[in-house]
């Protein structure tokens, strides 16, 4: 039986430190009142509540991520994946119309397309097209899934991120 948990919330994000080859950014979920009232555990939103510090290079490309040690490993692998599904790497030339990265995620890793929005400026478009490598299940709590065989596939559906940036670079 397939289960799905959904959850809106607003994602904050403020730079902790620039160095000269990447920054700390700490990012933070603020739940909607419907999310909290949607079944999820007390204990299990708060953990995602937490904020979680990632290591950006200059850009963008995130590289390693921190969390509060009393963050469960579950709580982490959604963290993660919600981190990295907001990625959007910025081109090396800074006039590109378009350009092509190869990302992670938590299924593996992956081709991205990135195209800047015709008439505006400070935005711009991120769709997956395809995975070039699955990454294995990671074991969560006692329950350890089975590790990929040579029928795991990955099929990207509806990937598309749309990034805009406020004139004062908010």
């Amino acid at each position: 039986q397939d289960q799905r948990v959904g959850m809106q919330a607003k994602l904050h994000m403020r730079v902790v430190d620039v160095g000269s080859m990447d920054s700390t950014l700490a990012f933070s979920l603020e739940p909607s009142p419907q999310s909290v009232a949607a079944n999820m555990p007390a204990a299990e939103l708060e953990q995602l509540k937490r904020p979680v510090f990632v290591k950006a290079d200059r850009q963008c490309e995130f590289s390693s991520f921190g969390f509060a040690p009393d963050v469960g490993p579950g709580a982490r692998n959604q963290l993660r994946g919600i981190m990295q599904s907001v990625q959007i790497v910025l081109a090396k030339d800074p006039v590109a119309k378009g350009w092509q990265h190869l990302e992670n995620d938590l299924t593996g890793r992956y081709g991205a397309n990135y195209a800047r929005v015709d008439g505006e400026p400070l935005s711009v478009r991120k769709t997956k097209y395809g995975y070039v490598e699955i990454f294995p299940p990671v074991q969560v709590g006692k329950a350890r899934q089975q590790g990929p065989t040579e029928k795991t596939s990955a099929r990207v559906r509806n990937s598309d991120t749309l990034a805009r940036w406020a004139a004062d670079g908010s």
